[in-house]
């Protein structure tokens, strides 16, 4: 069995995926690693360009399957993985040359290892600062991320495969906010994590990517997925002033930015998804948080009950 498994999710990526394969190919260390192509019914020469870097010695199982989306090829990913831990990525992302070698000096006995990611645009780079130390957390775990220490992308953190198998945590049917839910349900699950100082991902940023573009369908998204969380943390009893003030922060920033769009068509949906979160939102739980800073209250209370139209 491999240490690790790396999974390639690719879709029509023929104008980037040479760079995604060559980072694999390059690696610095290349035992113990399976690494596995899943071409979700590509139409160009995506499977091509996978043929091509068998030939050129890339030790490698490509998957064929028809298209079904980002969700459908996380699931195969966990699925198909063989090895004792699982990095998910994007075919238009790359790796640095060092980052399974670094992986294997940092992963121990943890059940998540999240490392650094840039992200690359055309006249910039920029490296998430929550990335500029090292920790390692072993309570209250799922605070990492209303606390903002940890990102809840996938693409940056490596799993362990049996929790993800033995605890069947999937990737949901959320189109553009899968990610969200899936990294809270695993790190739920999570005994021991650790968060490494080195920018291993290299998060390429495409102007007609769809994690770039805020679709009506975004907005609806990113509200179920508060409300998912919301229902988590009261079932589980895990309602921290962190998550608190997470919901309320992000429930802010995406109303503000959805009340300027002049187009709104799913207007139903997301006054029903509003309401449900602003009944969570009590506002004297609000006002009277020292936590949570005036400015944000105020934001609020500007929004609240403000209708979509």
């Amino acid at each position: 069995m491999a240490k690790l498994t790396i999974a390639v999710a690719i879709y029509n990526l023929e104008n980037y995926l040479d760079r995604c394969l060559e980072s694999l190919l390059n690696q610095t260390v290349k035992k113990d690693i399976e690494i596995l192509l899943i071409n979700d019914g590509s139409t160009d020469k995506s499977e091509d360009i996978c043929k091509k870097y068998i030939e050129k010695g890339l030790d490698t199982r490509v998957i064929n399957k028809k298209n079904g989306g980002l969700t459908s090829v996380r699931n195969l990913s966990i699925k198909e993985s063989q090895g004792d831990y699982l990095l998910m990525i994007d075919g238009d992302d790359w790796l640095e040359l060092n980052t399974v070698e670094t992986i294997f000096n940092n992963l121990e006995d943890f059940d998540l290892l999240c490392f650094g990611l840039k992200w690359i645009y055309k006249d910039k780079i920029i490296c998430d600062e929550r990335f500029k130390s090292d920790a390692v957390y072993t309570e209250n775990i799922v605070n990492t991320i209303f606390r903002n220490e940890i990102n809840t992308g996938v693409c940056n953190k490596v799993f362990r495969t049996k929790i993800l198998k033995d605890k069947d945590i999937v990737v949901p049917e959320i189109k553009g906010a899968e990610d969200y839910i899936f990294v809270y349900d695993y790190l739920d699950s999570c005994s021991r994590v650790k968060k490494i100082d080195k920018f291993l991902y290299n998060y390429y940023q495409r102007e007609n990517s769809l994690s770039n573009e805020k679709s009506e369908d975004f907005y609806l998204n990113s509200l179920i997925v508060l409300n998912e969380l919301i229902k988590r943390t009261k079932k589980t009893k895990k309602e921290t002033m962190d998550f608190y003030g997470y919901i309320l922060t992000n429930y802010v920033y995406l109303i503000r930015d959805y009340l300027k769009k002049d187009r709104k068509v799913m207007l139903d949906d997301i006054n029903k998804q509003r309401d449900r979160i602003e009944k969570y939102l009590k506002i004297g739980k609000i006002l009277f948080l020292n936590t949570i800073p005036f400015k944000m209250k105020v934001r609020y209370l500007k929004i609240r009950g403000k209708n979509s139209r």
